[in-house]
């Protein structure tokens, strides 16, 4: 005969059980039958390469870090010429299907459309509208120097070295060629003067780029008359008996730009 004591222990044992089994699932524990699925990430892909190149040739053309060129929106598309659809009006344009990129990015809080092929062999600029760029002024535009020294005998860059120029605002600012550079300037009519000019102190691997930078500095300070001639700009300096030749940089370097240093 079962004792009293032994059925009260197997009531409480099933009350337990019962208990036990209606008790709610603590989190995390997958209930019976169910399996942890790790649900998967899609990874942003990465732009095409001539898109990377245009960003970094574009943040060469600002003098800004490429990692301040902010890529917003990339599409493909095909240019109904060899000038991306960006011709100049004394540019002549190979009339062919040129397959390519159309990159939108935003440069401290300004938008630039930047237009490509397929290998970035040929980089354009266009505004966000999508039109040529407006006639080059003296202002907001990217020069770059092609030779300076004596009015009538002007030499060419050291080979591989690129030095730049913007100005805007009244700041002026840009790639010596090894370092960056910046400096207020003042125009009035056709008179152009530079002051203030500061550059960062990364020392050149070439003594003729230190020395070509330094007298570029120097030409700056001395500046004094200027004048913009299609896609060129010209400015007088050491009293005139100097003259630094620049051209409006639009299109790819054909050189890798020097690595523009942290102050």
């Amino acid at each position: 005969m079962i004792s009293r004591k032994k059925i009260a222990f197997l009531l409480l044992t099933g009350l337990i059980m019962i208990m036990a089994a209606c008790a709610p699932q603590e989190p995390g524990v997958p209930v019976t039958g169910e399996t942890d699925t790790p649900q998967s990430t899609a990874e942003t892909p990465l732009p095409p390469k001539a898109v990377l190149d245009a960003q970094q040739w574009l943040a060469q053309q600002l003098s800004v870090a490429v990692e301040q060129v902010q890529i917003v929106d990339i599409e493909q598309a095909e240019w109904s010429d060899s000038c991306l659809g960006l011709g100049r009006p004394d540019e002549s344009c190979a009339a062919v299907i040129t397959p390519g990129w159309r990159a939108v990015v935003e440069v401290n809080g300004r938008t630039y459309e930047v237009r490509t092929d397929e290998t970035a062999s040929t980089i354009r600029l266009a505004s966000p509208e999508g039109t040529p760029l407006p006639e080059i002024g003296l202002e907001n535009t990217h020069w770059s120097l092609v030779s300076f020294g004596s009015a009538g005998a002007e030499e060419a860059l050291v080979e591989g070295s690129t030095i730049t120029l913007m100005l805007a605002a009244g700041q002026a600012g840009g790639s010596g060629g090894c370092n960056s550079y910046g400096g207020t300037y003042q125009v009035e009519g056709n008179s152009i003067t530079f002051d203030a000019i500061t550059s960062t102190l990364r020392a050149c691997e070439d003594a003729g780029i230190t020395e070509q930078e330094q007298r570029y500095f120097q030409a700056l300070e001395s500046a004094s008359q200027y004048e913009v001639d299609g896609d060129q700009l010209r400015i007088t300096y050491d009293d005139g008996n100097g003259l630094m030749i620049f051209e409006r940089a639009l299109q790819a370097p054909s050189e890798p730009a020097v690595e523009t240093p942290e102050s």
